[in-house]
């Protein structure tokens, strides 16, 4: 089988936080890998989205890693808007980790409480101040 090659489907997923386009054009991007590219989708950033935050938050609420066992079964329209509110911010930065991780701890300190749902106080501990003193 040595020197022989063999077909092997491959699909690989980029979630880039750069234009890859532009940085070609600069020469910060190899040009021959980026046409290996054969499919480019570009999802919004979270901001842009505001209308999919609740269900991108249900389904964070069923991910076993963000919420072992299940323990918290539903967050409090206060805590949905003020994910709302710092999802509109200009430092935030779009990125689906940061919902991720700030769902974590909401879920941890819900579940410590030994409460089923997210409330705002979870949300203030750990919510990101926003710049300026607010």
């Amino acid at each position: 089988m040595e020197g022989r090659s063999i077909f092997c489907p491959t699909l690989i997923v980029t979630a880039p936080n750069r234009d890859l386009n532009a940085m070609a054009k600069e020469k910060l991007f190899r040009e021959e890998l980026l046409a290996r590219f054969t499919d480019h989708h570009v999802i919004p950033p979270l901001r842009d989205r505001i209308e999919d935050l609740n269900s991108i938050l249900d389904c964070l609420l069923q991910s076993e890693a963000v919420n072992p066992e299940k323990q918290v079964i539903e967050i409090g329209t206060e805590s949905v808007a003020a994910i709302i509110n710092w999802v509109r911010q200009a430092d935030f930065k779009g990125n689906f980790r940061e919902l991720d991780t700030i769902m974590r701890a909401a879920c941890q300190a819900a579940s410590k409480e030994g409460r089923g749902f997210i409330c705002a106080a979870d949300l203030g501990q750990v919510l990101p101040r926003r710049s300026g003193g607010e």
